[in-house]
C-alpha cells in the first residue's frame, strides 16, 4: 500500500466515524437504544466499533420498536426493498406504510394460524 492509499483509507474511516457519531447522537437512535434488549444493543455496538454505518442504519430501520408512521419516504423505500415488497418504488408514502404494516401483520397471522393457542412447541399436551 502506498502512502496516498493509506491517507485515503484513514480519511474514509474518519468520515464513517463522523457519520456514525452524528447518527448515534440523534433522539431516534437514543430511543431505539433504550428500548432494545441487551442482544440488540450488543449488535449495534459491534456495528459502531467496526464502523459499519450501513449495518447500523439497517439495525435502526428494522428495529421492532420502530414506529414506521414517522419514517421518511426514503427510509420507507429502503425498508420495503429489504422486506421484498413488490413494486415498492412505485408506491406513495401512505401505500408503503400500509404495505409494511400488512407485512408485519402477515407474520403474526401466520403464527396465530399455526399455533392458535400460542402454546410452546415444547409443551406436552
Amino acid at each position: 500500500m502506498n502512502y496516498v492509499s493509506l491517507l485515503e483509507t484513514v480519511h474514509n474511516r474518519q468520515l464513517k466515524a463522523r457519520a456514525i457519531d452524528r447518527l448515534v447522537e440523534t433522539k431516534d437512535f437514543e430511543s431505539l437504544w433504550q428500548a432494545s434488549e441487551q442482544t440488540d444493543q450488543d449488535a449495534a455496538l459491534w456495528f459502531i466499533k467496526n464502523l459499519a454505518l450501513e449495518k447500523l442504519k439497517d439495525w435502526m430501520l428494522q428495529h421492532p420498536k420502530r414506529d414506521i408512521d414517522n419514517l421518511k419516504y426514503t427510509e420507507l423505500v429502503a425498508l420495503a426493498k429489504q422486506k421484498g415488497i413488490r413494486n415498492y418504488s412505485r408506491l406513495t408514502k401512505a401505500e408503503l406504510i400500509r404495505a409494511l404494516k400488512y407485512d408485519k401483520g402477515t407474520t403474526n397471522r401466520t403464527n396465530a394460524i399455526s399455533n392458535p393457542r400460542n402454546e410452546s412447541p415444547l409443551q406436552e399436551g
